[in-house]
């Protein structure tokens, strides 16, 4: 029985065979590529027809002829051939009778015919041009493009490797098509997120061509980039009607030539090849393949999508200098962007980023938006302040910003910082300051909010929700809830605010507060929503609030009135002076002595020195604290520690026994005799000297750390002379720090006192000039050189 696949008696193999079936598939691949060569051709040769058509005057039929003819005299190909014709033409074009005679062959003198001869550019790089350009317009893929780049012409090697890369959304760029690119470094250029040691993005940032010659230019100009050992490197922007596309790179082993001929060999090529990207980017033709396909990188259809955005938005176009970016561009705005420029009342001729914002435009946003623009990363940024003044809008604007890379161009979106979220941390703040906070409750719904005050009022948990409006009775004491009724009843008839006090229960069992609230009512006089504030009441307050009236201090059986002894204590040591003019005085100020803050101590150390101490405990309820400190520091003076050691000693106990509080001393070491003074201070106040001629001095010295802010500090030493006729005083911080009054007031006022004879007229003058200093806490001491 016969084998089918045994040979047939002649060389030729069965038809079924597999030798049949692989030269079948060759000899189809070969047509294939036949076919796809002279697609590719087809272009530059229907040009070199047309070019012979019009200088010989024939048919187009006949051109071709011709070429045909002339390309089998010379042994030259079709497509070159042609190439070279258009090239001519489209430089200097001869004529056929200038046309050089072929080197290759001799025209035939016989030939009666009109001779195509060879142009003289047949083996120039400009010669072949055409018919590269021509592969790229014909290509259908973004590999065939990559290979067409990878051509060898006269005068340059072939580039070892081609890489075709189209920019993305945020900047990044993606391999489309490639040449010679092994399948790990295929991977490794899949995506290339926008980075300065690559030299693409470099070639991109600049918007102009990047050569480096050899492996020793790379390395130096690009350290940490990929490893390119033995190559050299040209990359170009590909650049479309004015939008970036992406990027070409080619590399060689060899470094080619090159002159400034090949350079624009180059150039052309990349604006042929930025053309024929940006068509198929956008083409569905089933030649191209999934995986060679990219989303398109028109950017036309984005002013479209912005209409989406309910944040205000602008497209920003990069301008250009010298490879620089010096502006932006406005391509488009969405309707929350024109109804801004509406109410600004901007023309149309306010169309860059410099326009808009002049002075932030340059100072801030110019700098940002490039940054995202070159590194692709968005960009966010809170309570960026847009002032009238600077500007010159009309209005003056907090807004919060975002800024991201889209292909080629920036987007820029903002939303406006409402009045009330600037408020929200201050308001917070007053809440906590004052124990006070906020509620708000929906007739519609039975809803009731609270804010971060309430949670904290009632110890209630502030991460869950408000409690039911039906269950906050019970926070309420018994007694009281009555008059909360007829509280809310006033509100319903009246439609006004009001407010009441209350006593707690439950968790707020032993406080009272004092409730405002407000109540508004729909057109149809219906309710719609109460909301109000609620404040932790004072304990006379709430003694009022309740009806009672506020119990009058008992001395015991014993006959010891608790509040004389705690003021006998806290009565400052007598003043001191001497013989030879030095007069000390001082002035103490609060609003009870039980709950005094500052004090102050004139220390006779000898007949020829004292020690002034001037001192506050920081917060409420502080006149223990004050006791413990005030008398520490008199005993440490008594000691004969100098000033700065007397408030290290100060600190060190502060933080055994009193180390949730702080305090501030100033304190000062007084020559009788020689009226030199060495001072030392915890806090802002130093000493302020006054002159004859009643001008202030503020002395510059070293200062302090408060009292019991923490362990270990030290205090400098300060040393000051009191001259004839000059005075000085030492003073509580919080003197300074009045919200209510300015500085240069409140030194006005202190010289006014100091003028006086007796520490009651002293007070009194000061009253005058500042009428809120009899309800605060303060004291000081006057040192006067009266010689």
């Amino acid at each position: 029985m016969s084998n089918p696949m045994k040979r047939g008696s002649g060389s030729e193999p069965a038809a079924d065979s597999v030798e049949a079936l692989s030269e079948t598939v060759a000899q189809l691949r070969a047509e294939r590529d036949g076919l796809r060569r002279a697609m590719r051709n087809r272009s530059v040769i229907e040009q070199a027809k047309g070019v012979l058509a019009e200088r010989l005057d024939i048919s187009p039929e006949a051109a071709f002829e011709r070429i045909v003819e002339r390309s089998s005299q010379s042994n030259v190909k079709v497509a070159d051939l042609a190439a070279a014709i258009v090239s001519g033409h489209n430089s200097s074009p001869p004529t056929v009778a200038e046309a050089a005679p072929a080197s290759i062959s001799e025209v035939d003198s016989t030939d009666t015919t009109t001779p195509v001869e060879l142009p003289a550019n047949l083996n120039t790089l400009r010669a072949e041009l055409p018919l590269i350009a021509s592969h790229i317009e014909s290509a259908q893929s973004y590999n065939e493009i990559a290979e067409a780049l990878t051509a060898k012409t006269v005068g340059w090697a072939e580039p070892d490797h081609v890489l075709v890369m189209l920019i993305e959304p945020d900047g990044a760029l993606r391999l489309a098509g490639h040449a010679g690119l092994s399948p790990t470094t295929r991977s490794q250029w899949e995506r290339v997120p926008p980075i300065d040691n690559v030299p693409v993005f470099t070639a991109l940032r600049d918007r102009a061509p990047l050569y480096l010659p050899d492996a020793e230019a790379v390395q130096q100009q690009f350290p940490s980039g990929p490893n390119r050992t033995g190559e050299a490197l040209f990359a170009m922007p590909l650049i479309h009607q004015g939008r970036t596309i992406g990027a070409v790179e080619l590399t060689w082993k060899t470094p080619p030539r090159m002159d400034k001929e090949t350079r624009e060999h180059l150039f052309t090529l990349a604006a042929t090849t930025a053309q024929r990207c940006d068509r198929l980017s956008h083409t569905k033709s089933s030649s191209t393949s999934r995986s060679n396909r990219l989303a398109p990188t028109d950017a036309n259809l984005l002013p479209l999508f912005m209409t989406a955005l309910s944040r205000p938005a602008l497209l920003l176009i990069p301008q250009f200098d010298s490879g620089r970016i010096v502006d932006f561009i406005v391509q488009a705005a969405n309707p929350g962007a024109q109804e801004a420029a509406t109410a600004e009342k901007l023309s149309s001729s306010s169309n860059t980023l410099l326009k808009l914002l002049p002075h932030m435009g340059s100072q801030r946003f110019l700098t940002l938006l490039t940054s995202v623009f070159n590194s692709g990363e968005p960009y966010d940024e809170s309570n960026v302040r847009i002032s009238a003044d600077a500007e010159g809008t009309r209005h003056s604007y907090q807004v919060d910003i975002h800024v991201a890379r889209v292909w080629d161009r920036v987007m820029l979106t903002w939303r406006y910082v409402t009045e009330a979220e600037q408020l929200h941390e201050p308001l917070l703040y007053a809440e906590s300051a004052f124990d006070t906070g906020a509620f708000w409750w929906s007739a519609a719904t039975n809803e009731l909010r609270w804010s971060a005050g309430m949670f904290r009022l009632t110890g209630a948990d502030p991460s869950q929700a408000a409690p039911p409006i039906d269950t906050v009775t019970e926070l309420i004491h018994p007694d009281d809830r009555e008059k909360i009724v007829h509280h809310a009843e006033s509100l319903l008839r009246d439609g006004t605010h009001g407010s009441v006090t209350i006593r707690g229960a439950g968790a707020c069992e032993g406080n009272s507060y004092e409730l405002s609230a407000q109540a508004f009512l729909g057109t149809d006089g219906t309710l719609v929503a109460v909301y109000g504030a609620c404040r932790l009441a004072k304990d006379e307050e709430a003694a009022g609030g309740s009806g009672a009236a506020a119990p009058a201090p008992q001395a015991d059986s014993t006959g010891f009135d608790a509040d004389s002894a705690v003021a006998a204590a806290l009565a400052p040591l007598p003043a001191t002076s001497n013989a030879e003019g030095i007069l000390v005085s001082g002035i103490s100020n609060g609003p009870g002595a039980h709950v005094c803050g500052s004090w102050y101590d004139t220390v006779q150390l000898s007949d020829s020195a004292a020690m002034l101490i001037v001192g506050e405990v920081h917060g409420d309820a502080s006149a223990a604290s004050l006791l413990r400190l005030r008398y520490a520091a008199t005993a440490y003076a008594v000691a004969g520690k100098q000033p700065h050691e007397l408030l290290e000693a100060l600190n060190d106990l502060a933080c055994v026994i009193e180390p949730d509080r702080t305090a501030s001393a100033c304190v000062a070491r007084v020559d009788l005799d020689t009226a030199d003074i060495v001072w030392a201070a915890s806090g802002q106040a130093a000493p302020i000297f006054f002159r004859p001629d009643r001008s202030a001095n503020i002395r510059s010295g070293a200062l302090g750390m408060p009292i019991g802010a923490t362990t270990g500090i030290t205090f400098a030493s300060n040393d000051a002379h009191l001259d004839p006729g000059e005075q000085m005083i030492l003073y509580t911080e919080s003197m300074m720090n009045r919200n209510d009054v300015s500085l240069s007031r409140m030194i006005e006022a202190m010289l006014t006192a100091a003028e006086a004879t007796t520490p009651a007229d002293a007070l009194d003058r000061l009253r005058q000039q500042v009428p809120d200093v009899a309800s605060s806490d303060m004291s000081l001491v006057i040192v006067r050189n009266e010689r």
